[in-house]
């Protein structure tokens, strides 16, 4: 191995064991709250829903959109670009920096008097915690050794869940609570949940300045390499594969003529049918951000295809690795849809207030998928042990048992029999993801498995954020009942299940095609 490849080795168990034991459990600390925060205010949205719709005018559709769309699309999207000066600048200030817009953008919203604000500053928050992914599971992956990493990761998964918990409870809380306390911080010209984007928003600041203690704990990491772009270029460059028009003028570049006339039509084609659903349903912000999306896929596969051949057929050009991915992303759909919307269901279904409904809801959804994620990873482990499709099979189980606990939801009398229902409604829901992704990563060689993470994710999330939430809303303002919007969701498992079947059909030659590539 050559100097420079020993230098830029982050798994080097020899500098992990460098660092001193106070080091890592400070750093520990710091990027589990970090992702804490990152989870609270992404999804104390789902609190606030109601007050918002309420006091906004704005329609169900547009909540979805607000929840959904609007933050993934650019969540998904600069995290690709984050992901690459991740690799090459300081994490920590790349970190710092991310964590920092995120919380003025959640501030940001507080301030919010339109719709269309709020969607900025949602974008904003999308794009701040861009950079949480990119790095977070990288830099504890270096500071400590390998026989640490699997209880740290464990550790700093928890995350999600106690920021989804707090979310939902303390943020409808301090919306309900806020105009009996506003006069004593002199701000009641404030509704309640806008000081409680205020309230969320604030902590990240703290946050955000002790990351910036941690430092950059691989020594390689600290400089550019002579004669190499800088991180922010390579960013910018690695953005230029996704969007229009720049995303033309690089499959150009890399693939001639051929590339760039493909290119050119498959935008037409995504152009043409966004522009028919918008002349269905109305809804101009949603198809075009979908379009973006789907147009930003396309490219991206370009230009892997271009770029790496052998990943792309690892990856896209598997059938088996498509189907498993479009599928997980149909029951991420059904999942993030129901998560969003259980709070305001209660709320109007029950007439229950907003603090009691967070609160309840918030520790039963948060508890429940906490302990999907923990059973469903030992569950994933030893059944793969007996079968390779064993995750199929998983995957395919939870989201059939989740269908008729999802019924039981929405035909729930009362909010305790509701309460019933989502409890291990989230827990199939949240045990399926870890066997869907290790399986992933076994279909590929292990040079291309972080690239193979980012396709997974940057799939799941592009089609399960903007299609599960808008969908409810639209169809629940169509027809004017939110628990009609819902059912809209049984149209998800069947298409999933489908996949899957076609995944375990094909698992075979995915394997064989992996082991030809070794």
């Amino acid at each position: 191995m050559s100097g420079a490849a020993e230098a830029t080795a982050p798994a080097s168990e020899s500098a992990a064991e460098t660092l001193g034991a106070g080091y890592r459990i400070y750093a520990l600390a710091v990027l589990l709250a970090a992702n804490v925060l990152n989870y609270a205010d992404r999804t104390l949205l789902s609190a606030l829903a109601q007050p918002i719709k309420l006091e906004l005018k704005i329609t169900d559709a547009e909540l979805g959109f607000l929840a959904g769309t609007s933050f993934v699309l650019f969540n998904a999207i600069v995290g690709i670009a984050m992901a690459r000066v991740g690799d090459r600048w300081r994490r920590n200030r790349l970190l710092v920096f991310g964590i920092a817009l995120w919380s003025v953008m959640t501030m940001a919203s507080g301030l919010a008097e339109t719709y269309g604000q709020l969607v900025a500053a949602r974008i904003g928050v999308g794009v701040g915690e861009a950079t949480i992914g990119a790095v977070g599971y990288s830099m504890l992956a270096d500071i400590f050794p390998q026989r640490q990493r699997a209880m740290v990761f464990s550790i700093f998964i928890c995350g999600p869940f106690l920021g989804l918990t707090i979310s939902l409870a303390a943020g409808s809380w301090i919306a309900e609570a806020w105009p009996q306390v506003c006069g004593g911080f002199g701000l009641c010209g404030l509704a309640g949940w806008q000081a409680a984007f205020f309230a969320f928003g604030t902590p990240g600041l703290l946050a955000a300045a002790l990351v910036g203690f941690l430092g950059e704990p691989v020594e390689s990491r600290r400089r550019v390499e002579p004669g190499r772009p800088s991180p922010l270029a390579e960013g910018l460059a690695e953005l230029s594969l996704l969007l229009p028009p720049f995303a033309v003028v690089q499959a150009w570049r890399m693939g001639g003529r051929s590339a760039a006339i493909g290119n050119l039509v498959a935008a037409a084609l995504i152009g043409l049918a966004a522009f028919g659903l918008v002349k269905v349903t109305g809804s101009l912000a949603q198809w075009a951000a979908v379009a973006v999306a789907a147009y930003a896929l396309f490219s991206w596969a370009q230009a892997q295809k271009i770029r790496d051949p052998e990943m792309h057929r690892l990856t896209i050009g598997s059938p088996a690795f498509c189907a498993v991915v479009l599928g997980a992303a149909f029951i991420a759909s059904v999942h993030g849809a129901a998560q969003f919307w259980s709070v305001p269901l209660a709320m109007r279904r029950f007439g229950m207030g907003l603090a009691e409904a967070g609160g309840l809801f918030g520790a039963v959804i948060g508890g429940s998928s906490l302990c999907g994620t923990l059973i469903g990873g030992v569950v994933a482990d030893r059944w793969r042990r007996a079968t390779k499709v064993a995750p199929i099979y998983q995957a395919s189980i939870c989201i059939s048992i989740g269908a008729v606990l999802l019924a039981g939801v929405l035909l729930a009398p009362s909010p305790k029999v509701m309460l019933l229902a989502v409890a291990p409604l989230m827990v199939f829901l949240a045990a399926w993801p870890s066997g869907i992704i290790a399986l992933t990563q076994d279909l590929v060689t292990p040079q291309v498995r972080a690239r193979t993470a980012a396709v997974y994710v940057t799939v799941t999330t592009l089609i399960g954020g903007s299609i599960g939430p808008y969908a409810v809303g639209k169809i629940g303002d169509v027809t004017g009942s939110l628990r009609t919007g819902l059912s809209v969701l049984f149209v998800l498992p069947p298409a999933a299940l489908v996949l899957m079947f076609v995944a375990a059909r094909a698992l075979p030659a995915a394997y064989a095609r992996r082991d030809q590539s070794a």
